[in-house]
């Protein structure tokens, strides 16, 4: 064997499943009770990222500049302490869909706000404990997903008017699709194409839904919870303590491709000192910052933190591949 093969076939062999990033802390929340840090979503425009807490010490929903860090709105919870922001959702008209349960039932809700969370309007949609939240816009149509906490379900609204939205039944059965399986769903994405991804919290899973045929397939994740979609690559928090993870599959085939961790925080190394909750929801902005919910990191603290620009790479698991395509990859690189 020449002194090159020996070359390619180490190169080969290299398998990287880890890939460490640098984080900033963008707001942290100190209190007697953990306010539970849970929703993130991204103005379309990119401007601004919209943060929710869910307990008794805040229940409310923040705006923050993704340039500067700094919380430029704040809301104190719509209609009061009683409801909880599980979910938010943004469309490119400047609404902000809050999506919210009211504590200690099953009755949720729809907020609407203006991009400074103000009030639109609202809508009660009865005994669905709200899970995540996506806004596509499919021609002329506004349409809200709505994944359920329980029950493995998803629902789609038309939100074309705010203030008339309506089920929309062409979805599913009746404006209702049951995801085979599932069972308490949280965080949800669709793919411009209707695709729809969402986590299992409970049951290990992240679906991938066919936009067309509603086919469904999954991957098993531990305690999967946020899930956001960059670059053909959809991402998927791992909602596990001290084991907590960004693990990162191909769109179309789920197959992995690497884990994201946070390396350092502030320019420090990453402490979480407790082993409680865990990586929450996540959105990426198109310049690949990932924005996330560390909830309960310590003792009654959360944090809302985000990874440095150009953060997502090229896939970094690198299996045994024949020589031609590891020849393709070094063309890449030299480029």
């Amino acid at each position: 064997m020449t002194s090159r093969s020996l070359v390619i076939v180490a190169f080969a062999a290299i398998s990287v499943q880890a890939h460490a990033l640098s984080w900033t802390t963008v707001l942290q929340t100190n209190s007697s009770t953990t306010s539970s840090l849970r929703s993130v979503a991204l103005a379309q425009d990119g401007a601004s990222v919209y943060a929710g807490y869910i307990q008794n010490s805040a229940r409310d929903v923040h705006r923050f500049d993704t340039t500067s860090l700094a919380m430029i709105d704040s809301r104190d919870g719509a209609a009061g302490s009683s409801l909880q922001p599980k979910a938010i959702a943004t469309d490119d008209r400047g609404n902000v869909f809050v999506l919210n349960r009211n504590t200690g039932t099953n009755i949720s809700s729809i907020y609407v706000h203006n991009a400074n969370l103000s009030d639109v309007s609202n809508m009660n949609i009865g005994g669905v404990q709200v899970g995540g939240a996506w806004v596509n816009k499919v021609g002329n149509d506004y349409l809200l997903y709505v994944s359920r906490e329980a029950g493995g379900a998803i629902e789609r609204y038309n939100v074309n008017n705010t203030g008339a939205m309506t089920l929309d039944t062409t979805f599913g059965t009746g404006g209702t699709l049951t995801v085979s399986g599932g069972g308490a769903l949280r965080d949800l994405q669709v793919a411009a194409d209707g695709t729809i991804f969402v986590a299992d919290r409970d049951n290990n899973k992240v679906f991938r839904i066919d936009g067309t045929t509603n086919a469904q397939t999954n991957v098993t994740l531990t305690r999967a919870m946020g899930v956001a979609l960059y670059g053909g690559k959809m991402y998927a928090t791992s909602y596990n303590g001290l084991n907590s993870k960004i693990s990162v599959f191909d769109q179309t085939t789920l197959s992995f491709v690497e884990d994201l961790g946070v390396d350092t925080l502030d320019g420090n190394a990453y402490v979480r000192g407790g082993n409680g909750e865990g990586w929450a929801f996540i959105d990426i902005g198109t310049d690949g910052r990932i924005w996330m919910a560390d909830q309960l990191f310590a003792s009654n603290q959360d944090r809302f933190i985000v990874s440095e620009a150009q953060a997502v790479p090229e896939p970094a698991t690198l299996t045994v591949l024949g020589a031609a395509a590891l020849a393709a990859f070094a063309r890449k690189r030299r480029k």
